[in-house]
């Protein structure tokens, strides 16, 4: 009689066990992720978060030939610049922290009143439209109003980092309802943004491309890959059953709301307290790196390819060191299971001194690491 009651339970935790890319639906269906599309897409969505930041940032040599002092020869070699050149990048990194803190909060209001889905493509749009704007002012004259048309840059720059913001924590909270892969894939996704935005930027270097167009040429493939994602994500959206079946789960989860009390914001708080600390050391020292140095490449004569490759380094350093840490947590979760397994499975045992919160805890964490 044990061991029949051994047996169903160890069923029990297998069925729990999902492959990547592969979910249980109502009524025993399977619902696989045909040709990885959505996890694919997932690596596309979690680029999106970091477009903003990335390709506007970047083009420093359109920026400076934007900023150039009107009157004076055009060389995109010197060093002299002036005094909207020299603040370009420090004011570009006021306005991206400003406007990360204050879309945080538009993102819990937006999120009261509106589904996830509705709130990616909606930030999706955003970004569209944005770079479209860049896109007409890069063909305009706008020597005759340097100042104003800083201004307008910064604004528009403050609403596309509002609009990523509440991107962001939409498409977080939808790769939420996968399985743990598909969230890593949106995190690689963010890296991989830095390395592909760092590639235009070498190759407008070697090709000697014309700092009047350069910035056209940024924000032309930005439009690009925003208009392809979007479009991924409508026809994935619409014919992938796997797909599907994760979003009513969003759905259902969004139809649910609870109250939030101030108990549980200062339980969570004290939670993420540690998380929180090593967050703000990583970003503060990765702020004193990029954009304030990286932004600064420009091409000169004695450059060499070694040199010009070293912003792409660095991004492909970060791009591994996110891996790692996604394959460090899925291995102390596997370590964490197989302990608790053992601990319940013991011949020793009995069905009666199997508790309840054993078993939830197993199969929940068996959940989590498939």
């Amino acid at each position: 009689m044990d061991n029949e009651r051994e047996s169903s339970v160890r069923n029990l935790f297998q069925g729990s066990r999902k492959k990547p890319g592969q979910s249980t639906a109502k009524m025993g269906n399977t619902q696989v992720d045909r040709y990885n599309a959505s996890i694919i897409l997932f690596y596309f969505l979690g680029i999106m978060t970091q477009v903003t930041n990335n390709f506007i940032i970047n083009p420093q040599l359109y920026w400076r030939y934007k900023f150039r002092t009107i009157g004076e020869p055009w060389d995109p070699a010197s060093n002299t610049t002036n005094e909207m050149q020299n603040d370009f990048t420090a004011e570009f990194s006021v306005v991206a922290n400003t406007a990360a803190v204050i879309g945080l909060g538009i993102a819990i209001v937006v999120g009261r009143l509106f589904g996830s889905i509705t709130r990616i493509f909606g930030g999706l749009c955003g970004f569209i439209v944005g770079f479209v704007v860049l896109s007409i002012s890069a063909m305009i004259n706008t020597d005759t109003w340097q100042k104003e048309y800083l201004c307008s840059v910064l604004v528009l720059f403050f609403v596309l980092t509002c609009f990523g913001s509440v991107f962001l924590v939409a498409l977080f909270e939808m790769a939420a309802k996968f399985t743990p892969n598909y969230y890593a894939a949106t995190i690689s996704g963010q890296a991989v943004c830095g390395i592909f935005s760092s590639a235009i930027q070498i190759l407008t270097l070697m090709q000697n491309v014309p700092a009047s167009t350069s910035g056209l040429l940024y924000f032309s493939v930005a439009i690009v890959c925003i208009v392809l994602t979007t479009l991924a994500f409508y026809l994935t959206m619409r014919n992938s059953s796997f797909f599907r079946y994760h979003l009513e789960q969003v759905k259902i989860q969004e139809d649910q709301k609870e109250e939030i009390t101030k108990d549980i914001i200062f339980m969570v708080l004290r939670k993420q307290l540690l998380y929180s600390l090593v967050m703000v050391l990583v970003f503060g020292a990765t702020a004193m790196v990029h954009p304030s140095i990286t932004s600064t490449v420009r091409e000169i004569e004695t450059l060499k390819l070694k040199e010009k490759i070293a912003v792409l380094e660095k991004e492909n350093s970060d791009l591994v060191n996110k891996i790692e840490t996604m394959r460090q947590e899925h291995r102390n979760t596997e370590l964490e299971l197989e302990k608790k397994l053992k601990r319940i499975m013991q011949p020793e045992k009995k069905w009666c001194r199997w508790t309840p919160e054993d078993i939830a805890s197993a199969i929940s964490l068996r959940s989590v690491t498939a």
